[in-house]
């Protein structure tokens, strides 16, 4: 009989042992998977936020670029209009430079027609003098 005791005192104990084993077990396996859970949330928050920062750097790069093209853009019609303009001061140089050439053969002109007319004048007034003083 203490025998029979003795035997499910030590089984008893072995369960108990056992039970406490599978709690232990249990415990760290829970306590496992609240580590995955952890690391796991800690990637995706990891990886949210990588995200926000290519995005920031997508926009950034975005904006710059096309602040770049806009002065480029600005730039070229700036050119643009100086060599329109500079088209239009040669214009007004050349058309300048033209009529002065056309007064001035004008004025040469005038100049001959007149000394001509002069000529002319003198010789009639030369064979009027010449009859009346001949």
């Amino acid at each position: 009989m203490e025998e029979d005791k003795k035997e499910e005192e030590e089984e008893r104990q072995l369960m108990e042992e056992n039970r406490k084993e599978e709690e232990e077990k249990k415990k760290k396996e829970v306590e496992k998977e609240e580590e995955e859970e952890e690391e796991e949330e800690e990637e995706r928050r990891r990886k949210e936020e990588e995200k926000k920062e290519d995005e920031k750097k997508r926009k950034k790069n975005y904006k710059k670029k096309k602040e770049e093209k806009k002065r480029e853009e600005e730039e070229e019609e700036k050119k643009n209009r100086e060599e329109k303009e500079k088209k239009r001061q040669q214009e007004k140089r050349k058309r300048k430079e033209e009529d002065e050439k056309k007064m001035e053969e004008e004025k040469k002109k005038d100049e001959k027609k007149m000394k001509e007319e002069e000529k002319k004048e003198g010789g009639e007034k030369d064979a009027r003098g010449e009859e009346e003083g001949g």
